[in-house]
């Protein structure tokens, strides 16, 4: 069961973040929870050496990777909030019902921003699918066991 229930607010504020943080941070992020082969084939990358590059500062990505780094950024922290690294991983390697195939495929191959933006998606409609606020009228609060046993307590 996940431990930390992903908000409408912390859907906001991780946009807010893929928007406004700078890329080598939003590449070293993905790099630290999927891996850098992972995060090298997101981009749409062959060598994975080039993430490291792009952390350095030594090079910056072209703009159909910019795209895709901070529409990955925003699946997997969403994913990660909800979940662990591991469940990231194996969500955006495994098939997906909205979109037809892998996320990671997806993201690899997305051509516009529009395109990359459909992972995105389904990484919040997976969060909310599971655990039970799908267009909710109001947030849904984050749940922990405790605060769940003492609900049923009162």
């Amino acid at each position: 069961m996940p431990a930390v229930l992903a908000t409408h607010e912390s859907i906001a504020t991780v946009h807010r973040e893929a928007v406004t943080w700078p890329l080598p941070a939003i590449a070293a992020y993905l790099q630290n929870h999927l891996g850098q082969q992972v995060t090298a084939y997101l981009s749409g990358l062959k060598d994975p050496k080039v993430v490291g590059r792009w952390i350095q500062g030594k090079s910056a990505p072209r703009e159909s990777s910019q795209f895709r780094l901070r529409e990955a950024y925003q699946a997997c922290r969403l994913l990660i909030l909800a979940y662990d690294d591991a469940t990231a991983r194996s969500w955006f390697f495994g098939t997906n019902a909205l979109l037809g195939r892998a996320p990671a495929a997806a993201l690899r191959t997305a051509e516009t921003p529009e395109e990359s933006q459909e992972v995105v998606a389904a990484a919040q409609s997976f969060v909310a699918d599971d655990l039970g606020w799908r267009e909710a009228a109001e947030p849904v609060g984050i749940l922990t066991e405790a605060a769940v046993s003492t609900e049923v307590e009162a």
